[in-house]
């Protein structure tokens, strides 16, 4: 879980400012590949076909 974007923070060495995460973690929000636990926390949607909530 994401509780803090850092300004630097690095994806296999490409660098992203925390306004370009906000707008990854929207997209994929909006494709419902994650959700929003809270303002500060996105929740990573497991990788399943079958609609079950992989909550561990």
């Amino acid at each position: 879980m994401i509780q803090e974007i850092q300004p630097n923070f690095k994806v296999k060495g490409q660098r992203f400012s925390s306004e370009e995460l906000k707008r990854l973690f929207n997209e994929l929000v909006e494709n419902s590949l994650a959700v929003w636990l809270d303002a500060n926390t996105i929740e990573i949607a497991p990788n399943q076909t079958d609609g079950q909530n992989g909550q561990d």
